[in-house]
Parts: structure tokens; sequence; C-alpha cells
């Protein structure tokens, strides 16, 4: 399946690219109230923190896209804006379903941050899986972390006190993604699966 397939289109073992992540923050905003090219791009701005900012032709032409793709609608409550579908609400909750990156790359951190951002539009199973599908990234991440800092052959400690810095940030993330999965009532992040599930959004 090329890359220019639609999101909805795509194998949920595909990882997410700096395109969807436009798609991300542009359903997820117009899902909540109607929505201007300007509003996505702060949205993005916001929740990425310059870590990613995508330049305004590229957002215009992804928006353009969608409403040509039928995810996206024009609004009647205000002018130049724009409204979450049906089938992008369906195309939203399929995407969180697929990867977004290693935790604690720049991309994969992104995608980790929009998907956080609009989790709570979709239906509770799949905030539950979305959930215990990252926190189990997380911990195979701190994993090969902790693995990379007992055999690296940097012996700077400077050096050395970096990778063990990252390493603790990782291990804050999980703790507060733990916190958040308890809210939620898991108790057991290991026994759900997120890509085992087809997700459909419903409002």
């Amino acid at each position: 399946m090329g890359l220019s397939s639609p999101p909805a289109a795509r194998p949920l073992s595909q990882p997410l690219g700096p395109k969807e992540f436009i798609w991300i923050a542009a359903l997820g905003i117009a899902a909540r109230s109607p929505a201007s090219i300007d509003d996505v791009c702060l949205v993005i701005d916001d929740v990425a923190d310059q870590r990613w900012t995508p330049v305004s032709d590229v957002v215009a032409s992804t928006i353009a896209e969608m409403l040509a793709d039928g995810a996206l609608r024009p609004s009647h409550r205000a002018s130049e804006t724009f409204e979450t579908t049906d089938a992008g609400w369906e195309i939203l909750a399929a995407m969180f379903a697929r990867p977004s990156g290693r935790p604690g790359c720049l991309l994969g951190e992104v995608g980790f941050r929009l998907k956080l951002a609009f989790i709570d539009l979709a239906p509770m199973e799949a905030r539950h899986l979305y959930l215990s599908d990252t926190i189990r990234a997380y911990e195979g991440e701190i994993e090969a972390c902790e693995q990379r800092c007992r055999h690296c052959a940097i012996q700077g400690p400077f050096a050395r006190k970096w990778l063990d810095h990252e390493t603790d940030r990782l291990r804050s993330d999980l703790s507060l993604l733990h916190s958040m999965a308890a809210e939620c009532g898991i108790s057991d992040p290991s026994r759900l699966s997120y890509r085992k599930v087809t997700a459909c959004a419903t409002r």
C-alpha cells in the first residue's frame, strides 16, 4: 500500500508518517468544534512543542485533500472552517491503532503527543487499548535503553549521565501513562493489544 493511499486504507501495522500527523490534528480539532487551517497549525505547534512544525502550505494542501476525500466537510457555522465527518471519525479511530514510532525518538514523540491530545474522543475500549499498547512500547524502549547504557562504548561521564537522564525521562513518561491507565480502569495492560482491534469511533 503506497504512501499516496488515504490513511484509512493503510494496514494497522504501518507506522504513521508526518502527513498523517496533520490528519490526526485536523480530525481531532475539527471533531471538537469547527476549525480553520490556522487552528490546525496552532494545535500542532502547541502539542508538538517545536519538535515538528509543518509549513502552512503543507497543512493547507492536506486539509484540501481531506475535504476532497470526505474526511472533513465545510462548516456552515463559521466561514473558512470545517468539521469532521462520520468517515473522518472512523479514520481518526483507526489511526490510533497504528504505531507512531519509537518512544523517545523525535517523530515518535510527536505522534504520541498528538494521539494523546485526542484519545478522549475515542470509545473507552479504544482508549484502554491505545494506552496499553503505548505502555508496552515504553517498557520495551526502556529495556533497550538500559541495555545500551550497560554496553555503551562512550566512557565520558557526561555522555553517560545524559544517557541515564534520557532513560529516566522515559521512566517518568511511563509512570504518567500508568496513572492514566489506572484512571481508565486498566489493571493489566499486558492483557490488551490495540493492533488486534479495528477501531470504529462513535460520536
